[in-house]
């Protein structure tokens, strides 16, 4: 009837009612809707048809040619999937077909470049009753010269310039020099000229939906009622559960956010141990966030994310409790044991509530590891119990306390009995196994840098380096000299070669004239330095 974009409204109107019996309907266009509609499809197709999905970007400056004030194209990578569907026509048609039982009309265009694909899809059409082209290689060569200048969606400068020079077609503009166009009408042209013909590739945002575990309330007046936010936090946190519930998944963050009066957004998370769905607990971990938070104007607008989630598990507990550390922890309800680590961490923070767990590195700074527990999900308090004692016995069977062959006039009585008496027996090594079961075998108490010492050298004072081997009489830490009475070592703690420079340590448990216990160490430089000695260092205490 010969209504078009951008005709006065009146013009359209008095077209509608000559051309027209039939009654017609005059609206406002409701953008919010349009773009709502296109994510819609956004997310339709690529849960149907590929996961690549892209919407149209929108630059700067309108498209020379385009009527267009907002998004109004998807593009999409296809390749591996078509053959599910039959082919590239049958995977547009399955599209055409899909979007028609919503009352939706599309173009289609499948072309060997994103640039090509749009081209050939707003411009490229023989035949207006069946929307779809699909282009192979060699008719994209064939039919791309034939399409208009504005389907290289360029700017309206270089547009009117190119028009002037009575420039309408693409082959007409793919046979002028590529420096002349630079010059003449600027990088924009000729880079949608590259991404046309394939030469530089035209990077795709992939679509991501909106999260669906998102729920908001507008309030009726805006307030900072502490009672009344956590009443209206309540209403969101119940169909949050149900939702994940569902789906069996549990939240493992959860992010609130205020819109404030001032504009301005106030924003609180959640850490979880496990993934949950328990209601009280997310609720009562917001209130302590809540209650700790100071928001400085009213709030008119929460909404309340479930940013990361994982799935539930359910683990049956024992029927009967038996006595024992590992029946305990096996008996252990992992709900108890969640909500303790939730509170700790919402009281703590997160990153104060860890986990450790052992390492294989050989020196004891670097013996373990600790790991945030909120936000991750956990093994059974048992699983641990065990893997943690399994570790020990295997790891105290493999350590070994050696002794020097020429010295054991430095060892307490009783060791020193039991290595001479070991040496008498057949067939024994010159060395006892550790087990960790041992008497202080470790310090209680490990620095977590060691501190230098002080030794007393052959000619009276007290040096941080020494040439002797032998383990020092006295000592000396803070200025206050100590006389070593027992002892009892070495044993020998050495890294790979394979981490880099070798780390090599002869560690010493040592009784002092005051009665105190301490875990020393003779550290031994590189091989490939000039200075041979070596310095002692205090590691650890035994309580």
């Amino acid at each position: 009837m010969g209504v078009k974009p951008q005709m006065p409204l009146s013009h359209a109107v008095e077209l509608l009612r000559q051309g027209s019996q039939q009654p017609f309907q005059l609206c406002q266009r409701d953008t919010k809707a349009d773009d709502a509609m296109l994510h819609s499809i956004a997310k339709f197709i690529q849960q149907r048809i590929t996961p690549v999905v892209a919407l149209e970007s929108l630059d700067q400056k309108k498209w020379a040619g385009v009527t267009r004030y907002q998004r109004e194209s998807l593009m999409g990578d296809v390749t591996g999937v078509s053959h599910l569907f039959g082919g590239e026509s049958g995977l547009c048609e399955a599209i055409a077909s899909a979007l028609s039982r919503y009352g939706l009309a599309c173009r289609l265009a499948v072309a060997e470049t994103v640039a090509a694909a749009w081209a050939f899809s707003h411009y490229g059409w023989s035949n207006p009753a069946r929307p779809i082209a699909v282009v192979s290689k060699l008719a994209e060569e064939r039919f791309r010269g034939r399409l208009p200048i504005e389907s290289l969606r360029i700017f309206p400068e270089p547009y009117q310039n190119l028009k002037r020079l009575g420039i309408d077609r693409l082959d007409q503009l793919f046979s002028l020099p590529r420096n002349a166009l630079v010059s003449r009408f600027g990088k924009p042209l000729v880079l949608q000229l590259s991404r046309m013909l394939g030469e530089v590739d035209e990077p795709l945002r992939t679509y991501r939906p909106p999260s669906e575990n998102q729920y908001a309330l507008d309030l009726e007046y805006p307030t900072r009622d502490i009672p009344l936010l956590l009443d209206r936090i309540q209403k969101l946190v119940n169909p949050l559960c149900a939702e994940l519930a569902e789906c069996q998944k549990g939240a493992l963050k959860v992010c609130l956010r205020f819109d404030l009066v001032d504009r301005t957004k106030k924003e609180l998370e959640v850490g979880l141990f496990s993934p949950t769905v328990d209601e009280q607990q997310i609720v009562g971990l917001l209130q302590q966030q809540l209650e700790a938070t100071s928001l400085v104007d009213l709030v008119q607008k929460i909404d309340l994310t479930a940013s990361l989630t994982g799935p539930l598990r359910t683990v049956q507990n024992d029927l009967f409790h038996q006595r024992g550390v590992g029946s305990w922890a096996e008996g252990l309800s992992d709900v108890e044991l969640n909500r303790l680590i939730n509170a700790l961490g919402a009281r703590l923070g997160d990153r104060s509530v860890v986990s450790v767990s052992s390492t294989k590195e050989p020196l004891p700074e670097e013996a373990f590891r600790a790991t945030t527990l909120i936000g991750l999900q956990r093994k059974t308090l048992s699983a641990r119990f065990s893997e943690k004692r399994k570790h020990s016995e295997k790891s105290g069977s493999q350590a070994s306390m050696r002794f020097p062959d020429d010295d054991t006039s430095a060892l307490p009585k009783t060791d020193r009995n039991q290595t001479r008496l070991s040496r008498e027996c057949d067939n024994l090594p010159a060395f006892r196994q550790a087990t960790p079961n041992d008497p202080m075998r470790r310090p209680t108490t490990l620095l977590a840098k060691p501190l230098r010492l002080l030794v007393l050298s052959a000619n009276g004072a007290f040096v941080h380096k020494t040439q002797s081997t032998l383990l020092p009489s006295q000592i000396q830490l803070a200025g206050k000299t100590h006389q070593i009475v027992h002892s009892w070592g070495p044993e020998r703690i050495e890294t790979g070669w394979w981490k880099g420079s070798t780390v090599r340590r002869d560690y010493y448990r040592v009784e002092l004239h005051d009665g105190q216990w301490w875990w020393i160490f003779r550290g031994f430089c590189a091989s490939e330095l000039a200075d041979r000695r070596s310095w002692w260092m205090l590691h650890g205490y035994f309580d």
